[in-house]
Formats: structure tokens, C-alpha cells, sequence
């Protein structure tokens, strides 16, 4: 499997679902299903570094940004989902967390979740094998950057997120620069 394969997977389930996350993640697992465990171990693996690389402060303080707090799962379950919208979507986050603004089915002070997405190849490796997956990296992650100093938090995610803040918080942050009460 390589991660063109990978992302088509993604987006078949993607469409099949009509993007309910946690349905996603369950027409995934009946694709693995129907794979040589090799191509489910494989599937793992790009999970596994997408997860590495996703593990950031730049896209963590986004999804702040959106949901003005979120602790270490509420991230992984954040991540996950945002595998589910594809290669497009992911690697533009990636690349530019701020991007998340494009996209109307974020909601002030909640963020989509699917921690599901990071077990499906697991769970189909085990009812195949009755065993675990073996490991496919660096487990625990390792997050890839560093935070602000706490006391410049939201001016930081003001500058660093200018789209996001100005979609999430101009109502209900006059202060930090948008509209008046």
C-alpha cells in the first residue's frame, strides 16, 4: 500500500459515509478487512506518521484557536478526524493549520472528533491475527514544536491564526481586536 491508495481509501469512505466520522471509520475497517494483512499493517504504518506529523503546536494553537481549549485526547480526536477529510484537507492544515477556516462544518468553541480513525487498522489486524499490530514508530509522540509563553496565549493565536481568529473570536473577543460590545 502506498499513500495515494491510502488516501483513496480515506475519501471512498469519506463519500460512502456522507462525512459522519465515526461511520467512516467503520466502512474503512470493512475495506481492510477485504486486504492481505500486509496492506492492513501498511495502512497502519501511514496512519502512524501522519500521526507523528500532526502532532504540532501549530496545529494544536489552531484548534485552540477554534475551541479555546483542548486537552491531549480532545487533539488526538481532532487529528483523527482531520485524516478522515482526506489528503487535501490534511496536508493544507498541515501546512498552514490557518486553513481550518475554509471549512463551514467548524463550529465555535467545539471541534469535530474521530479518535476512531487511528484504530481501525488495529482492530481489523486483530480480528485477523487475534494479536496486536506490531509497532510502527515512535510511540509516544513527540510534539514537534514549541509553545508561547502562557501570557501572550491569545495574542499568539490572534497573529499566528488571523482567519481563525477573526471567524471564532471577533464577537466574542471585542478586546483582541474586533467588534465592539
Amino acid at each position: 500500500m502506498d499513500r495515494s491508495r491510502f488516501w483513496l481509501m480515506i475519501d471512498t469512505a469519506r463519500q460512502a459515509s456522507g462525512g459522519e466520522a465515526l461511520q467512516q471509520a467503520g466502512l474503512l475497517m470493512e475495506q481492510l478487512r477485504r486486504l492481505p494483512l500486509d496492506e492492513v499493517i501498511e495502512f497502519q504504518r501511514i496512519l502512524g506518521s501522519l500521526q507523528d506529523e500532526s502532532y504540532n503546536v501549530d496545529l494544536w494553537g489552531a484548534v485552540l484557536t477554534i475551541g479555546e481549549t483542548v486537552s491531549d485526547e480532545g487533539f488526538l480526536g481532532f487529528r483523527g478526524w482531520l485524516v478522515g477529510q482526506g489528503q487535501a484537507v490534511y496536508e493544507a492544515a498541515i501546512a498552514n493549520p490557518d486553513s481550518l477556516a475554509d471549512l463551514p462544518e467548524l463550529r465555535a468553541c467545539e471541534y469535530p472528533w474521530c479518535d476512531q480513525m487511528w484504530y481501525v487498522a488495529s482492530e481489523v489486524h486483530e480480528e485477523l491475527t487475534d494479536g496486536e499490530l506490531p509497532p510502527y514508530g515512535s510511540l509516544p509522540n513527540k510534539l514537534i514544536g514549541s509553545w508561547w509563553p502562557y501570557e501572550e496565549h491569545h495574542e499568539q493565536l490572534r497573529r499566528r491564526y488571523p482567519r481563525l481568529w477573526a471567524r471564532f473570536h471577533t464577537q466574542t473577543h471585542p478586546k483582541a481586536g474586533g467588534a465592539s460590545a
